[in-house]
């Protein structure tokens, strides 16, 4: 029972690292565009 619970939570943990990296780079994808927007509507 114990290594059953024990690699659910290894999983779980993979899972949550997957999920923070996409995060992390839609974050960063977000603020490429938003500076490539700025940096267009700075010459209007």
């Amino acid at each position: 029972m114990m290594q059953f619970v024990y690699r659910n939570k290894l999983y779980l943990m993979g899972r949550i690292g997957t999920v923070a990296s996409h995060l992390r780079e839609l974050s960063s994808q977000y603020k490429t565009v938003k500076e490539y927007l700025e940096s267009k509507t700075r010459y209007l």
